[in-house]
């Protein structure tokens, strides 16, 4: 398309839908460079692209840079495509990622692609059957290759990892085991929307970390996702809890509004209490009594 049109240097939003003979948006096999082409595009969403393979196509130095200037990635019923972040790619810009009946693997996101994803705001995942982590945990075997993440949570600032992301979405991923790796929980602070529905193997939302590397006392004192107000955990068969019991860190009672728990029969009601009672003040116990009469327990 770039070589019939020719240089596209204002482009920044390409929305594609029902397309069956594109194989791949960025063909970038000769010399040409993805920023001398389309310097400005930030934005591209994919819709039922029966035989769309690949993004680009070309060498992977050249390739990386299309990752760095994206903002907003949607897409959604692209069957053949097989969803992947090289490791070496930096989604510092990164805002929104929409990923709906895509191929993608066990894993998601490699660790240092995660630790990038400063800007994201807003995670939504949709039935992806192979999916089994959103983030690697570290030594963890990606899509059954010798590839293996080095980086302990030791050597991470967890305070800047996802640190503006606000919404989780994650529908019908059936094999998903947990969303964030337990190390990561300093760095979601500014999360206020978790919504998980029919994810049959999740067992934690904070799944387990390197214990090699990982202190269970180091979140004793530490509130957990402290800006959450909406939390729908509905049709999760193997759901235990929001993390492993070796983390101590405090439940933040005192900013939830809205709390759905249905359908998970593996939940302990030790945790439905955790959610929903703790330490209040008058203002906060008839806060409470407002959320219980919003919740729906199906335990």
């Amino acid at each position: 398309m770039v070589e019939v049109v020719g240089d596209m240097v204002d482009l920044n939003s390409l929305q594609l839908s029902q397309c069956p003979e594109i194989e791949c948006i960025f063909d970038i096999t000769s010399n040409a460079k993805i920023d001398d082409l389309i310097p400005k595009f930030v934005e591209l969403d994919l819709k039922f692209m029966d035989n769309l393979t690949g993004l680009c196509h070309g060498p992977p130095l050249q390739v990386l840079c299309f990752f760095e200037k994206l903002e907003k990635l949607v897409i959604e019923r692209c069957m053949k495509l097989h969803i992947t972040f090289p490791s070496e790619c930096n989604l510092q810009n990164l805002k929104i990622l929409i990923l709906c009946a895509c191929k993608s693997g066990e894993v998601l996101f490699p660790t240092s692609v995660a630790q990038s994803l400063q800007k994201l705001e807003e995670l939504e995942v949709r039935e992806c059957p192979e999916l089994k982590l959103i983030i690697a945990v570290c030594g963890r075997e990606r899509d059954g290759c010798n590839t293996r993440e080095d980086i302990v949570p030791s050597q991470m600032n967890s305070h800047f990892l996802m640190s503006s992301l606000r919404k989780v979405t994650i529908y019908n991923c059936p094999m998903l085991e947990s969303i964030f790796p337990i190390c990561y929980i300093e760095g979601l602070s500014g999360l206020n929307l978790i919504d998980i529905i029919l994810a049959h193997e999740l067992k934690y939302i904070f799944g387990e970390c390197d214990h090699e590397h990982h202190s269970s006392h180091k979140y004793q004192n530490h509130i957990m996702l402290p800006q959450l107000e909406v939390l729908n955990l509905s049709f999760l068969d193997s759901f235990i809890g929001i993390c492993p019991k070796y983390c101590h860190a405090k439940w933040p009672s005192h900013s939830l509004r809205d709390l759905v728990v249905k359908y998970c029969p593996k939940l302990a009601m030790s945790w439905i209490g955790v959610m929903i009672c703790s330490e209040h003040s008058q203002h906060s116990r008839n806060k409470v009594c407002t959320i219980l009469q919003k919740c729906i327990f199906q335990c």
